[in-house]
């Protein structure tokens, strides 16, 4: 059985690789997004009101910056207080390719 891992790499290759630039893989503390993105998402002051990103920094290029918590509570693996990363998951839903 392959690790989780490479599940995950041998998914991408096989899903998501065709689809660079239109998808995201998901959330990570920091997010960036392209300025197609930022559309699909409705726009940047929409993404400010609701990601619930500690901060949202667009970018010259149309696209954005998100950082999902503030510097002193850094998200780690294993260790993310409410759930920031699933919330987020959920509102970038539309950019990520979901299933």
């Amino acid at each position: 059985m392959p690790s989780r891992e490479q599940s995950i790499h041998v998914s991408d290759l096989m899903y998501r690789q065709p689809r660079w630039g239109d998808v995201i893989r998901g959330p990570q503390w920091g997010t960036v997004l392209s300025s197609t993105h930022v559309e699909r998402l409705r726009g940047i002051d929409r993404i400010e009101g609701e990601s619930g990103c500690a901060r949202v920094v667009p970018l010259k290029s149309g696209g954005a910056f998100l950082q999902a918590t503030p510097i002193d509570h850094p998200l780690v693996e294993g260790y993310d207080e409410g759930d920031v990363l699933e919330r987020l998951a959920r509102f970038l839903a539309p950019v990520m390719g979901v299933r």
